[in-house]
């Protein structure tokens, strides 16, 4: 599952046309992102999990907690700690993921599209990416 993480990154900026130094998808880019991309992404995450990973399982838990359209700190802190991304209030670095089917749902792919050392985003563009899913149906 590791190399499906990071592949997944790979191809979410490349379709983001990301071509900035630091790999990192503007709201713009975000917003422009493909909505059948991004459903194939989430169909091959569900399919070689068995449902248990993929962007529509991290949507789903992000609105299950209160996560709309527009950010809210609330929602965002307890969505970190149901997908596993937080451990004793502090983000957990990239290597320190569960890169298999023991980690809890929806803990991949994982939040390093925006920051590869550490697995956590600026807020805002985790609401912009939610977003974007939420309009593509995903």
């Amino acid at each position: 599952m590791m190399s499906g993480s990071s592949q997944t990154r790979k191809l979410i900026l490349k379709v983001g046309n990301s071509d900035n130094l630091h790999n990192v998808l503007s709201s713009a880019e975000i917003e422009n992102l493909s909505c059948k991309h991004l459903q194939d992404i989430d169909r091959l995450w569900a399919q070689y999990s068995n449902g248990k990973f993929g962007l529509s399982v991290q949507k789903k838990i992000y609105q299950r907690l209160g996560g709309m359209r527009e950010y809210e700190d609330k929602s965002w802190l307890d969505f970190l700690h149901e997908v596993g991304w937080h451990r004793d209030g502090n983000p957990l670095s990239y290597n320190d993921l569960t890169f298999d089917l023991e980690a809890r749902e929806g803990h991949l792919p994982a939040e390093c599209f925006w920051d590869t050392k550490v697995c956590q985003s600026a807020p805002e563009g985790k609401q912009f990416f939610f977003s974007r899913l939420i309009r593509c149906s995903v």
